[in-house]
Order: C-alpha cells, then structure tokens, then sequence
C-alpha cells in the first residue's frame, strides 16, 4: 500500500490509566496532553483519550481482529494503517 520504511518503535513511553484504559504517549505528550484535559475541565467540557500509540503487534491485532469480523482490507485500511506503517512507525523530519 505505502512504501514507508520501517523504524524502529518509540522506547522511552509513559504508560498510564485513564478509566479502564491504558495508553503510551511520550512524555511530552503526556505533560502537554494532561494540561489540555485540565483546561478544558474548567471550560466545563470533559476530554476523553480515544487513541495513543500502538505497538506494531498491536495494530496488527486491530487488523486481524476486523477481518475475523468479516471487514475487508480495503476498510480496514480506510482507517487503520498497515502494522508498521503508521504515523509512529515512521522516520520524522
């Protein structure tokens, strides 16, 4: 589909709870996410954390599990990338 080449994943993650979730994001994202929530708590709107990063091995469990579902790959990649090429598995700058 792309022809991205393949990084090596983000180490250095913080992983942490909100609800009954757990999520990685980098630090920095973590802090500045944190803060967003906080501001907008006092704004009196209530911001939910949907999507962080995923592993390789668990964007590929996504895909397997939407094509147990009977999802084909053509939907599937309408809004899931391919494990190993999405916007965290790739080279910046």
């Amino acid at each position: 589909m792309y022809n991205l080449p393949k990084q090596e994943e983000e180490s250095g993650l913080s992983e942490f709870r909100e609800g009954s979730k757990v999520f990685r994001l980098h630090p920095d994202a973590l802090k500045a996410w944190r803060r967003m929530k906080a501001h907008a708590r006092m704004d009196g709107i209530d911001l939910e954390l949907v999507s962080a990063f995923r592993s390789i091995e668990r964007q590929q469990e996504i895909i397997d599990r939407k094509l147990e579902r009977g999802e084909s790959l053509d939907q599937i990649y309408s809004v899931n990338a391919p494990a190993g090429h999405s916007e965290h598995h790739t080279e910046i700058g």
